[in-house]
């Protein structure tokens, strides 16, 4: 798990559906590591307020991202991707 974390240092990370189950567990264990920040686009729809990761170096935004309209902002400066779910945003390189 060292050499994964340590791809992450000092990186901008985009979490799609962050704000899920799953996705929420991904952002906590993220934000462990030395990244720099963690933006989460998501619609809420399978999520409360309360549940959705906060901290310093976490951005929420409350977007739909599945939509690619609404992720083409968020994309300027992000170095790395991570999913939680199986989505078309998943499949951009």
């Amino acid at each position: 798990m060292e050499n994964v974390s340590e791809s992450f240092n000092d990186k901008t990370v985009l979490v799609t559906v962050g704000a899920g189950a799953i996705g929420i567990n991904l952002v906590w264990a993220q934000n462990e590591m030395d990244i720099k920040k963690i933006i989460i686009p998501d619609n809420r729809s399978s999520s409360y307020p309360w549940n959705i990761p906060q901290g310093p170096k976490i951005q929420f935004i409350h977007r739909d991202s599945l939509n690619d309209e609404n992720l083409k902002w968020a994309f300027y400066n992000v170095n790395v991707l991570t999913c939680s779910d199986i989505s078309p945003a998943c499949d951009v390189p």
